[in-house]
């Protein structure tokens, strides 16, 4: 077995002493943190393979919270979520993509040895990417984009055959999941490229700029919105990077959108 770094946290010491015995016992080397100010410290300061922390410290889901940090600050940290048996099926139902593995307090000592023997592949369900539901829900969230624009008063002021008002709408939004599926959440040419010719489309089209604005900010809500829904199906690692990316596509997409109208009318 190979030694591993463990950090045991829990507002309990004498659990914490406990846990902490095993684990050295079995050779791993452990630290330990009452409070979630002390674990957050040591997230910080110590590189650690594996986090036990208590569902509850303190406050309820203190120990969601540290898992989320945790993910976000170093993905390959497995958490492992310890509570009594009520708060740890409520959590697993709703909060499972925070934590690798699960353990009932009391559990014996074998349990939270084996738990944190095994890789977090073994005990962690498949996390769902916010691009693979974004694709999943590709043509409801079209739709739904269509519905609320014609209801926008400054819009509906421009009638438009359907074919003309969505355009490049779904380019828009296979370029921002492809973009999303890039770790580096690098632009792509299919991104700008649609924006613009949506721009300069609109622009020919006659819209007022108060009406393209209202069509982009109705866009982007609607994938807020989307990200907001889809946070119990990915971890909270997941989420900041999934939010500043989306963030950052959408903010390209307006100024790139902006140049093809300008550049629409410098045209004229």
């Amino acid at each position: 077995m190979s030694r591993r770094s463990i950090l045991v946290a829990d507002d309990d010491p004498s659990t914490v002493e406990l846990n902490a015995a095993i684990l050295r016992h079995a050779g791993h080397r452990v630290v330990t943190a009452n409070s979630i100010e002390q674990a957050l410290r040591l997230v910080l300061q110590e590189h650690l393979d594996v986090v036990v922390t208590d569902l509850e410290m303190g406050h309820a889901n203190d120990g969601l919270i540290l898992a989320g940090l945790v993910k976000r600050v170093s993905p390959a940290t497995e958490v492992v979520m310890a509570s009594g048996s009520f708060n740890l099926e409520r959590a697993l139902r709703q909060f499972q993509q925070e934590f690798d593995a699960s353990l009932p307090k009391g559990a014996s000592c074998q349990e939270l040895l084996q738990l944190v023997r095994q890789s977090p592949e073994a005990q962690r369900p498949g996390s769902r990417i916010f691009a693979d539901l974004l694709t999943r829900d590709y043509e409801q969230i079209l739709e739904e984009w269509l519905q609320q624009v014609e209801s926008e008063p400054p819009v509906r002021e421009y009638p438009l055959p359907r074919h003309e008002r969505m355009d490049h709408v779904g380019d828009l939004l296979s370029a921002v999941i492809q973009r999303l599926r890039d770790p580096e959440c690098k632009p792509i040419p299919l991104e700008a490229e649609a924006a613009r010719t949506h721009g300069a489309l609109r622009r020919r089209q006659n819209y007022s700029l108060h009406a393209w604005l209202a069509e982009t900010i109705i866009f982007r809500r609607i994938l807020i919105d989307r990200l907001r829904q889809a946070y119990w199906e990915i971890n909270a690692g997941e989420f900041i990077n999934n939010l500043q990316c989306l963030n950052q596509a959408l903010d390209d997409d307006i100024e790139n959108s902006m140049h093809g109208w300008i550049g629409s009318d410098a045209a004229r």
